[in-house]
C-alpha cells in the first residue's frame, strides 16, 4: 500500500485540481468585510445574497442570510462593498446643442451609444448613468437615465424620459439666430431674412417659460394641438412634454447659476407644481432654505480635474460665481437632498476622489455616500432598481480594497445585474495589513499603522499611509504585529525515520535535506515562527553546519534563507594550551582560505593581462584524450515536493540512447522500473517510467555530475534535484556517448582552481567574516579562553551553553559577546531562582533564544514569555526573538526586523505577544499569507 502512494505522489493518477467556488454566472454570495448600504447604514462582515442577478438579501451577525444549498460564494473577507455609482449628471449622451432654442421633443437616449464600451467609467465604479440631453439651450429637451453594461438594451434604460431640462443660466440666451429659407419663395411665401431666437435678455426667460407652460396647460390633450413653434415647419414641436412638466409628471430639471436664478427657478416649479431639480446651482446663498422647504433636490458638478489645468479667476472682471465644492455643502446643511458628480470636463474614474473634495470642503462621509447612491438614484426617480444594497434592487455593486473615500483605495471589481462588469488586473500584489500597533524592532512603534508588501517584500511602514493602487486591505483592528520569530537553535526538519535527529558534520548541506512541506513546519508556523536557524545534534569539536530555513515557504528555492548561516563548535578545555584544538580546526581554515585567496588574485591578473600568458601551441595528435561520459552511473535522486526518501537512478548511455532502472526501498520492500524511450542530446535527458502501473515523463537538465528536472504525471509534476555517486564524471559539454576520439592536446597559463573541500568550506566563511562562529562551552575556563582568542582574530563568533556564566556572568569579559540561550531560561536552585536572559540582558549581551528542538520549536513564545514572566525586559525578550537574532546570523538585511526592503516575513497578534490571552491571527511569509485565523475569532 505504501508504494502505491508513493507512485500516486509521484506520477500523480488523480482527476483535476478544485478550486474555490466563485460566481458561475448571476446567482451567488458575497461575503465581504464591510458593506455600506447607501442609506448610511454600514454591516460589518456582512453577506449578500444574489439571485439572477437580483439582491435576494443582505445582513450581518444574527441578521446573516442563511446561504441556499450549493450557491457559489464570492469570498471578499479582506474587501468592502458599497453600491454602484449613480452619476445625476453627465455627457454620454453624446449629443452637443443643436441651433433651436427650444426643443422638448429631443430625448438623451437618442445620441446615445449602446454599442460602446464604457470600461474607463466603470473602473471608478460608475455603473448608472443620467444622459443630459444638452447644455447650452432654453429648453434643451428630456434627461435619460441609463445603465453602463449589459447586453440587455431594454434592462440597460432605467428610465427614457427622466425629466424636462430647462436653462435658466446665462446661455439661455444666447442662442443662434437661425436662418430658414424657403424652398421655392413666391410674392405669398417670400423668403424671409434669419430669425432672431428668444428670450434674448435674463429678465425675460422666466416670462418666456411662463407663457410656453401656460400655453401647454390650456391645451386640451383631447384635443391634439399638433406642432407648434416659429419658424419651419420640421422644427416645430409637441407640446405633450411642456404639459406632463406642468401637470407633475414629468420632473422639472433647471440648469442655473446665481442665486437669483434658484429663485426664479423655485417661482416657476411652484406655479406648475412640477417636482425641482437644481442642476448645478453655484451661488445658492439663501435661497437654499427656502429650496429645502420646497422639497426641491439639487445635483452638483465638483469642478476639480484632478491632475489637470483647473481654469478660473483669470478676468478679474468675470463677476459670474466661480464653481466650487461649497455650494453643494451648504445645500446639504440647509437639509436639501444632494447628488455629487465630476465636472463637464471631469473624469468619471476619479468620482470617489471627486466626492472626496466635497468632503474636505465640509460634506460628511455619509452625505457624499448617499449623493453618489441612494440619493441620486432617488432624484433621477430609478431608486426602486439601483443606488442601495438591499432586497429587491439590481446587484449593481463594487468590491473595494478599502475604505471608499480612502486616497488609496481602488475599485477591484464592478459588478452590473450580478454579473462583472470590470476587473482590475494589477502587474504587482500589493498587500497592506492595518493594525493598533505595529513593533517594528528597529526603534520605532506605530500605532494605528500600516504596513505595505510588495513583490515578497517589505514596501513601507509607518502611520498615515496612502494605499497604494490596487492594494489587497487587510484591517487586523486591534492587532499587534512583529517581526516573524526566528528561533536561533533547531533541529525542525531534520526527522529521521527510526534513526532521530543525526549529527552535524561541517561537510553536511543541512539546507538540502530539509523539505519546505514538512509537517511540522505548520505548528511552528501557527505560533509565529517564520525562520528556523537548523543544525544536527552536537557531537565533535566542528558539530556542523547551520541552515537558516523559513517555516513557510512555497517552495525550497523560497524556503533556502542562507544556507549556511553559522557553523557550531564545541569547547570545554581547560588548561593553557587548551585553545590550540580549537585554533589547529581554524587554522586549517585559514590555510584552505589562503589557496582561494591566491588563485582568486592570480586569475584577476590573468584576466587582466598583467600576468603575461604563455603563447599555447597545439601538441602534435599523439595522444587519444577520452571523452566524458556525462550520464552514465548511479544517480541519487531527491524530490523537492514527493517523498522524502531517497531514490536511485542507474543509467547507461550508448551514443544518444539511455536505458537503466529506478531503485528504490519502502517499509523494507525493494521496488525496480525499467528506464524507457530514454534519450540523451545534451544537456537534455528524456525518458519514462512505469511504476505500479502509472507512467511518467522524465525530462532533466544534465551537467557536472548534477542533475535537476520533473517526472509528469496525468495531473501533477514533481520536481527533482540529483547528484552522481558513482560512474564517470565531468561536464556534460562534449559529446553524447562514451566512445573515444583523438583530440589535440594544448597547454595554458591560466591558474588552477583548488579542489572544492565541503569539510573546510563552512571554516572559509567564518574567516571571509560571512558568518559567526558558535560554540557550545560551560566551563569558566573555556569559556573565558574563546572569548580572548575570538576577540583577538576579530571573528564574529556567538556563545552558547555558558553555565558557569550564568552566576559569574563577569567571566565573559568587557566585550559583552553574543549569547544564544534556551530552552532552559530559569534555573533553580533550593528557593534561589535565576533568569539567564534576563541576567545577560541586563548587563547589555545580546541574547537570541532557541529551543533545540523539532516539534518543540513551537513553543519558543512560551520560552520567552516565561523569561518576562520572571523578569525579563519585554522589549529585549521580543528582539531575543527576532532582530538580535537575526544580527547575530548576519540576517538582518532580511530579516529581525519591520523595515523598507525587508523580507515581508510578520505575525499579528490579538493582543501583547508575551500574554497567554493573545492568538496569532495571522502570519506572512515573503509576504504570502500563510496563516489566517481571523475568520476563526469572527473578524
Amino acid at each position: 500500500m505504501r508504494i502505491l502512494a508513493v507512485a500516486a505522489v509521484l506520477f500523480a493518477t488523480g482527476g483535476e485540481p478544485r478550486t474555490p467556488d466563485e460566481p458561475q454566472g448571476r446567482t451567488f454570495a458575497v461575503r465581504c468585510h464591510k458593506l455600506y448600504v447607501g442609506d448610511g447604514v454600514v454591516l460589518d462582515d456582512a453577506t449578500m445574497i444574489v439571485v439572477d442577478g437580483r439582491i435576494q438579501a443582505v445582513g450581518a451577525g444574527p441578521r446573516t442570510p442563511a446561504l441556499p444549498k450549493g450557491i457559489p460564494v464570492l469570498d471578499a473577507s479582506d474587501k468592502i462593498l458599497m453600491p454602484g455609482i449613480v452619476l445625476a449628471d453627465t455627457d454620454l449622451s453624446g449629443h452637443a446643442d443643436g441651433n433651436y432654442n427650444v426643443t422638448p421633443d429631443f430625448v438623451a437616449i437618442d445620441g446615445f451609444d449602446f454599442v460602446r464600451t464604457h470600461g474607463r467609467s466603470l473602473s471608478g465604479g460608475v455603473t448608472t448613468a443620467y444622459l443630459s440631453p444638452g447644455r447650452g439651450r432654453l429648453i434643451s429637451g428630456q434627461g435619460s437615465v441609463v445603465k453602463l453594461h449589459g447586453d440587455d438594451l431594454l434592462q440597460r434604460v432605467l428610465a427614457e424620459h427622466a425629466c424636462l431640462r430647462v436653462n435658466m443660466g446665462p446661455s439661455s440666451t444666447k442662442a443662434p439666430v437661425v436662418f430658414e429659407p424657403t424652398p421655392t419663395p413666391t410674392s405669398d411665401n417670400p423668403l424671409v431674412p434669419a430669425r432672431q431666437q428668444y428670450p434674448t435678455a435674463r429678465i425675460s426667460v422666466l416670462p418666456v417659460l411662463r407663457k410656453m407652460f401656460n400655453d401647454a396647460k390650456a391645451a386640451d390633450p383631447r384635443d391634439d394641438p399638433g406642432l407648434v413653434g416659429d419658424g419651419a415647419d420640421e422644427h416645430h414641436y409637441s407640446l405633450e412634454p411642456l404639459r406632463q412638466t406642468a401637470s407633475g409628471e414629468l420632473p422639472l430639471r433647471i440648469s442655473l447659476s446665481k442665486a437669483a436664478d434658484a429663485k426664479r427657478a423655485l417661482y416657476l416649479a411652484r406655479e406648475l407644481g412640477a417636482e425641482l431639480v437644481l442642476e448645478d446651482p453655484r451661488e445658492l446663498g439663501s435661497v437654499a432654505g427656502a429650496a429645502a422647504k420646497a422639497d426641491a433636490a439639487a445635483v452638483f458638478r465638483i469642478p476639480v480635474r484632478p491632475g489637470q489645468s483647473n481654469p478660473g479667476g483669470e478676468d478679474r472682471n468675470n463677476k459670474a460665481p466661480l464653481p466650487g465644492p461649497e455650494s453643494a455643502v451648504a445645500a446639504a446643511e440647509a437639509g436639501m437632498r444632494i447628488a455629487l458628480t465630476p465636472g463637464s470636463t471631469g473624469d468619471l474614474v476619479d468620482t470617489l476622489l471627486v466626492a472626496g473634495v466635497a468632503i474636505r470642503a465640509g460634506l460628511s462621509p455619509e452625505q457624499a455616500m448617499r449623493a453618489i447612491t441612494s440619493d441620486a438614484a432617488a432624484i433621477l426617480g430609478v431608486e426602486d432598481r439601483v443606488g442601495l444594497l438591499a432586497h429587491g434592487r439590481d446587484a449593481d455593486f463594487l468590491v473595494l480594497s478599502g475604505e471608499p473615500f480612502a486616497i488609496g483605495t481602488m475599485v477591484e471589481k464592478t459588478f452590473v445585474n450580478g454579473e462583472v462588469a470590470w476587473e482590475r488586473k494589477t502587474g504587482a500584489d500589493i498587500l497592506a495589513v492595518r493594525a493598533g500597533r505595529i513593533l517594528t524592532m528597529a526603534g520605532e512603534t506605530y500605532r494605528d499603522g500600516m504596513l505595505i508588501v510588495q513583490d515578497g517584500a517589505i514596501k513601507a511602514v509607518g502611520e498615515d499611509l496612502a494605499l497604494p493602487y490596487g492594494a489587497r486591505v487587510l484591517d487586523l483592528g486591534d492587532g499587534v504585529v512583529v517581526p516573524g520569530f526566528i528561533d536561533a537553535y533547531s533541529h525542525l526538519g531534520l526527522s529521521g525515520e527510526g534513526s532521530g535527529i543525526p549529527t552535524g558534520s561541517a561537510d553536511q548541506r543541512v539546507a538540502e535535506v530539509v523539505r519546505h512541506d514538512d509537517p511540522l513546519f505548520a505548528q511552528a508556523l501557527g505560533e509565529g515562527l517564520t525562520t528556523v536557524l537548523v543544525s544536527g545534534r552536537d557531537g565533535g569539536a566542528v558539530s556542523g553546519r547551520v541552515a537558516a530555513v523559513k517555516t513557510g515557504a512555497t517552495s525550497r528555492e523560497a524556503m533556502v534563507l542562507r544556507e549556511t548561516a553559522a557553523l557550531r563548535f564545541v569547547f570545554d578545555g581547560i588548561g593553557p594550551d587548551a585553545i590550540k584544538s580549537l585554533q589547529g580546526s581554524i587554522d586549517k581554515g585559514a590555510k584552505y582560505l589562503e589557496s582561494w585567496q591566491k588563485y582568486e588574485k592570480a586569475l584577476d591578473e590573468w584576466k587582466s593581462g598583467k600576468r603575461t600568458k604563455k603563447p599555447v601551441e597545439e601538441a602534435p595528435v599523439t595522444e587519444e584524450v577520452e571523452q566524458k561520459d556525462p550520464v552514465s552511473g548511479s544517480w541519487e535522486l531527491q524530490f523537492i515536493d514527493g517523498p522524502p526518501f531517497p531514490i536511485t537512478l542507474e543509467l547507461k548511455l550508448s551514443g544518444k540512447t539511455v536505458t537503466g532502472q529506478l531503485i528504490m526501498s519502502v517499509g523494507g520492500q525493494t521496488i525496480e522500473a525499467d528506464v524507457e524511450n530514454g534519450k540523451f542530446e545534451a544537456p537534455t535527458l528524456t525518458c519514462s517510467i512505469t511504476l505500479m502501473g502509472s507512467e511518467g515523463a522524465v525530462t532533466a537538465k544534465v551537467g557536472d555530475d548534477e542533475m535537476s528536472g520533473t517526472i509528469a504525471g496525468e495531473s501533477r509534476t514533481t520536481e527533482f534535484n540529483g547528484r552522481r555517486v558513482s560512474g564517470p564524471t565531468g561536464s556534460s559539454s562534449g559529446s553524447s556517448g562514451g566512445s573515444s576520439s583523438k583530440k589535440k592536446a594544448k597547454d595554458s597559463d591560466e591558474p588552477k582552481k583548488p579542489t572544492v573541500d565541503e569539510n573546510l568550506e563552512p571554516l572559509r566563511a567564518l574567516l571571509q567574516h560571512k558568518i559567526p562562529a558558535i560554540i557550545r562551552t560551560n566551563k569558566a575556563p573555556a569559556i573565558e579562553s574563546v572569548v580572548k582568542w575570538f576577540e583577538e582574530k576579530k571573528l564574529s563568533y556567538v556563545l552558547t551553553g555558558l553555565n558557569d556564566a550564568i552566576d559569574t556572568p563577569e567571566i565573559l569579559g568587557p566585550t559583552r559577546p553574543a549569547v544564544l540561550l534556551g530552552p532552559d531560561l530559569i534555573r533553580r536552585k533550593g528557593q534561589e531562582l535565576t533568569n539567564a536572559a534576563a541576567v545577560l540582558s541586563d548587563r547589555g549581551h545580546a541574547v537570541a533564544l532557541g529551543t533545540g528542538d523539532t516539534a518543540g520549536a513551537r513553543y519558543l513564545p512560551v520560552h520567552a514569555a516565561l523569561a518576562v514572566r520572571y523578569g525579563m525586559d519585554p522589549t529585549e525578550a521580543l528582539k531575543a526573538m527576532t532582530i538580535h537574532a537575526a544580527r547575530m546570523f548576519k540576517l538582518d538585511d532580511r530579516i529581525g526586523s519591520l523595515e523598507r526592503g525587508k523580507d515581508a516575513d510578520f505575525v499579528v497578534f490579538s493582543g501583547s505577544p508575551f500574554e497567554m490571552t493573545s492568538r496569532v491571527r495571522l502570519v506572512v511569509v515573503n509576504g504570502e499569507v500563510v496563516i489566517d485565523h481571523r475568520k476563526e475569532e469572527g473578524r
